[in-house]
C-alpha cells in the first residue's frame, strides 16, 4: 500500500483491476494475493475456472500437477489434477466433492489450505475457504466459441447470446472428436420451457435444426415453477431420454454448467457436478454445427462462456 491511488483493493474476493501501462504489487484481503506487472506472462499449465463465494469467476491456470486428498474411507489420495472434473467446496463442511473426468467421485479434506493461480493479469494466491467451486479444463487448450442468430438483421457473432424463443448457431463448423462446454441461465422466468442443444451436420446446415439434428441434449422444466427439472438426450430414431435420475428446481438466475464429449460411438453428457455415459449414440459425420434454441418465448435464456476443445486419446 506504499503508492497510493497505484493499488485498488477490492474486499472479498475480487482481485486488483491493472492498467496496462502499470506495475503494482498487491496485497489482497481475506485470502487473495495478487502480483501484476504490466507485461504478464500468458498462463501456462492446466486450465482452470474458479467461482468464488461471493459470485466472482477467476480463469487462469495452475502449475500443480497433482491434487492430494485425505478420505476418511480410502486415506491419502494423490490425484493427477488433468483428471479431475470438478471440486465443490460446500461452506459449512470441511471436506470437499472431488468428481473425476470419469464421472467417479471422492470426498475427503485438502492437504493444502491455498491455491496459486496463473492469470491474464498475473499470478493470484487463494484461500480454499473463498472458492465455492473449481473446474479443470484437461486436455487440449479450449477455444471460445462465437454465436451468430438465425433470421437476424445483423452479421455480427457474439460470445455470449440471449434467447427469447430465438435461435442462434456457432459461426465455425467442427468435427469430432469434441468436446463442448457451456454456461447456460434462465435470466428471465414466465413459465416451462427448456433450451435445445442441436448438432447439425454441415450437409443439412441452413435447415430446421429440430429436424436435421443428429441429436439434442436439453435443459429444461415440466412446470411454471421450475419443478419437474431434468437434462435430457433426445434422437430422432428414439423417444427423448431423461440422463438425470432425479428432477430439481430449474431456478431462474442460476448457472448451469453443461458440458458435452463426442467421440466415436458415446456421448458423455456432463451437467454441474454429475456424468452421464450414453453408448451407440451417432455422431454427426464429416463437420457439423451446434445450435441453441431458448423455449419458450416468454423466458429469457442466456448461454455464455461457451469453448470447444479436443479430448485426450
Amino acid at each position: 500500500m506504499n503508492q497510493p491511488g497505484r493499488v485498488i483493493l477490492i474486499c472479498g474476493a475480487l482481485v486488483a483491476l491493472v492498467h496496462a501501462a502499470l506495475a503494482v504489487d498487491a496485497s489482497g484481503a481475506d485470502g487473495i494475493s495478487a502480483q501484476t506487472k504490466s507485461q504478464a506472462k500468458p498462463p501456462d499449465g492446466t486450465a482452470l475456472t474458479i467461482k468464488l463465494r461471493d459470485g466472482s469467476m477467476l480463469k487462469g491456470s495452475s502449475a500443480m500437477k497433482h491434487l492430494t486428498l485425505q478420505s476418511e474411507l480410502l486415506g491419502a489420495l494423490t490425484i493427477p489434477l488433468d483428471k479431475i472434473y470438478s471440486i465443490r467446496f460446500p461452506r459449512d463442511e470441511q471436506e470437499v466433492l472431488v468428481t473425476l473426468q470419469n464421472g467417479d467421485r471422492v470426498q475427503g479434506r485438502l492437504a493444502d489450505a491455498t491455491l496459486s493461480l496463473s492469470t491474464s493479469f498475473g499470478p493470484v494466491t487463494l484461500s480454499s475457504s473463498l472458492i465455492s467451486e473449481m473446474e479443470v479444463h484437461a486436455g487440449a487448450v479450449a477455444r471460445a466459441v462465437r454465436w451468430e442468430r438465425l433470421f437476424a438483421s445483423s452479421g455480427e457473432d457474439e460470445t455470449a447470446v440471449s434467447l427469447q424463443g430465438q435461435t442462434a448457431r456457432t459461426r465455425e463448423t467442427f468435427r469430432g472428436p469434441l468436446i463442448f462446454e457451456c454456461t447456460a441461465r434462465l435470466e428471465k422466468k414466465m413459465t416451462d420451457g427448456c433450451v435445445w442443444f442441436h448438432f447439425v451436420p454441415q450437409e443439412t446446415d441452413g435447415g430446421d435444426p429440430a429436424q436435421d439434428a443428429v441429436f439434442k441434449v436439453v435443459l429444461g422444466d415440466s412446470h411454471r415453477d421450475g419443478s419437474g427439472g431434468h437434462v435430457s438426450l433426445e434422437r430422432p430414431d428414439m423417444p427423448a431420454y431423461r440422463l438425470t435420475r432425479h428432477e430439481f428446481v430449474l431456478t431462474a438466475n442460476q448457472d448451469y454448467r453443461l458440458g458435452m464429449e463426442l467421440r466415436e460411438n458415446r456421448l458423455r453428457v456432463r451437467f454441474n457436478n454429475e456424468v452421464f455415459d450414453v453408448a451407440n449414440v451417432r455422431l454427426p459425420a464429416g463437420e457439423f454445427r451446434i445450435y441453441v434454441k431458448g423455449w419458450k418465448p416468454e423466458n429469457t435464456w442466456l448461454v455464455r462462456d461457451a469453448v470447444v476443445r479436443t479430448p485426450e486419446p
